[in-house]
């Protein structure tokens, strides 16, 4: 049997240099010594000892005046526990996240059913142009709370908790000056900029003038939503989703139909579903749950100025990782260039006997569609990272790099599993979800049904690249997740501008326009930019030094844990006597 490892105690006298000499004072003091650490003092009479530990709670309460929030170790329960823990955590965000799609896509499908199916690739157009301006933005700005709120909640750290959520909000505001600015004058943008059929870039600017006020909404409840995911507290975002989501088929049917506003009613149901979202985070926050009291601060000047600084550090990279979402969304805004000329002589699409349909029409509404299922897809694997993300900030906050990789770890199989679900999902539907969009039978003039006909022979062979491509994607987000947990996402903004903008997207030009492969080329080329994200995304995660993440962490919010080598087994007391006493 080993001997057990032990933590001596050993009186000592310190002079005002801190080194041992002998003190007239009778008042012993006590000293530290860490075996492991590069600083450690060579005697053994003057320093305590301390050896590595598999028992982290009892370290926690000797080293920490503050009780840590973090979960006890998982190596006594190996990855059950573990595993249990992302499944509390992950599920409410699995289940916010596709109810949060949902009304997105409930939007397009109402445009198609009750307003007028002529209207449906403006209004894709738009949803498109404000992922790619509005709502991807936010997002990547959002990404620093997940570091610096998880971070500090595992380290206990209420004041830095609080100053993260006003800090991320008075970004996020400023933010949405400018994203309104263009959103508002869109139509010039979209022809001149973006080269846009200028009958579509109208109907499109059309739709955006109401969509618009979602973007304010949204900032409100990513930041809300983040912040008490920070704190493990995902339940109150699922069910603040599904109120919202379930009032959004009423609202639609009352202002399309009973209101006469058409496709813009669509639009402003979706308006309304982020602003009833935001209301009850919010009436959560301030009122219903008293535990998220205590990080509540109130924003003052001098506690901004001295945040804004490192939380843009951070957020402007989580910003280059989101890069992703605008390469995927280009596909769109390069479909509407297409031709039919560009694809009739086309040897590859012979040669695979693929459906040729290259008009701007049938290949943006294909591809929006393409795009939309690729997002609610995504919604499965991004609640396992957001867990991951959440869970390795907290373990890191809190001086345990062994529990963070632990989580990290268990998140790989979860993230795998996600994938092949997904992929069987896409493969079984393929041929009935795109039905959802656009309606094939009592259709009134012979231009709607020759969109159908060539639409759905188009959306299903893409609909079957996409099945393979939301493994990768899965992988992709899980390793972005870890980025965002260990505070490293500027290695993060490098392979995905790599990624998408030096492979991906140029390919997907190529291929489209140059080699004549229409929207088969564009998602062909993204699927090569997503094939060398997710390797150099899990070669990022291998490598992670999660000893030296831990105490990153703790420069970064001050946090209360000891270092991640300071672990106790056991006390010994020793007293070795002062000079004085010989």
């Amino acid at each position: 049997m080993a001997p057990p490892r032990t933590l001596r105690l050993t009186s000592v006298s310190l002079d005002d240099d801190d080194d041992p000499s002998p003190s007239p004072s009778p008042s012993p003091s006590l000293a530290l010594e860490a075996s492991t650490a590069a600083d450690a003092l060579e005697d053994d009479n003057d320093a305590f000892r301390f050896s590595s530990s598999q028992e982290e709670e009892e370290s926690r309460g000797l080293l920490s005046t503050t009780p840590s929030p973090t979960s006890s170790s998982t190596s006594s329960s190996g990855f059950l526990q573990p595993m249990a823990d992302m499944a509390r955590l992950a599920c409410p965000v699995v289940v916010e996240k596709v109810i949060s799609r949902s009304a997105a896509i409930m939007s397009l499908a109402f445009v198609g059913q009750l307003a007028s199916p002529a209207d449906l690739p403006g209004a894709a157009l738009a949803s498109t142009l404000t992922n790619v301006l509005g709502f991807s933005i936010l997002v990547g700005l959002n990404g620093a709370l997940s570091t610096f709120g998880g971070q500090a909640f595992g380290a206990g750290n209420h004041k830095a908790l609080g100053e993260a959520l006003n800090t991320n909000i008075l970004i996020a505001m400023l933010s949405c000056l400018p994203i309104l600015v263009v959103l508002y004058n869109a139509e010039p943008i979209l022809v001149n900029v973006f080269g846009q059929d200028a009958d579509l870039a109208s109907s499109a600017a059309s739709f955006l003038r109401f969509l618009a006020p979602s973007v304010v909404g949204y900032a409100f409840v990513i930041a809300q939503g983040s912040w008490l995911t920070c704190q493990r507290m995902t339940m109150p975002g699922m069910l603040a989703s599904a109120v919202a989501t379930l009032l959004h088929p009423l609202n639609n049917i009352l202002l399309i139909k009973y209101a006469h506003l058409g496709a813009h009613g669509a639009a402003l149901a979706t308006v309304l579903v982020y602003l009833i979202q935001a209301g009850a985070l919010f009436f959560y926050i301030a009122v219903i749950n008293k535990a998220t009291h205590n990080a509540l601060t109130v924003p003052t000047f001098s506690a901004l100025r001295r945040q804004v600084g490192p939380f843009l550090a951070l957020a402007l990279p989580s910003l280059g990782m989101l890069t992703e979402w605008w390469a995927s969304e280009s596909l769109i805004l390069m479909a509407g260039h297409l031709k039919p000329e560009i694809c009739e002589h086309s040897n590859a699409l012979s040669s695979l006997r693929l459906p040729i349909a290259c008009d701007a029409a049938t290949a943006t509404t294909a591809l929006s569609i393409y795009q939309t299922t690729n997002s609610v897809c995504f919604m499965l694997p991004l609640g396992i990272a957001i867990a991951v993300a959440t869970r390795v900030a907290n373990a890191l906050g809190a001086g345990k790099p062994d529990e963070a990789k632990t989580y990290a770890k268990v998140a790989t199989v979860l993230t795998f599993g996600l994938g092949v679900v997904n992929c069987i999902v896409i493969n079984l539907g393929r041929s009935v979800w795109p039905r959802l969009f656009v309606p094939r039978n009592n259709a009134d003039d012979g231009d709607t049904i020759r969109l159908a006909d060539s639409f759905f022979e188009l959306e299903s062979h893409l609909l079957t690249v996409l099945s393979v491509y939301v493994i990768l994607d899965a992988f992709a987000v899980f390793g972005s997740a870890v980025c965002r947990g260990t505070g490293r996402q500027r290695e993060g903004a490098r392979v995905v501008l790599f990624s998408y903008w030096a492979v991906g997207v140029p390919l997907g030009y190529v291929l489209g326009f140059v080699a004549h492969m229409g929207p088969y080329g564009l998602v062909a080329g993204m699927f090569f930019g997503k094939m060398i994200h997710t390797s150099l995304m899990m070669f990022l995660v291998i490598r992670t030094d999660w000893k030296k993440e831990a105490e990153n962490a703790r420069k970064r919010v001050g946090a209360n844990a000891p270092p991640p080598a300071c672990e106790i087994d056991d006390v010994e007391l020793a007293e070795v006597p002062s000079s004085n006493n010989k």
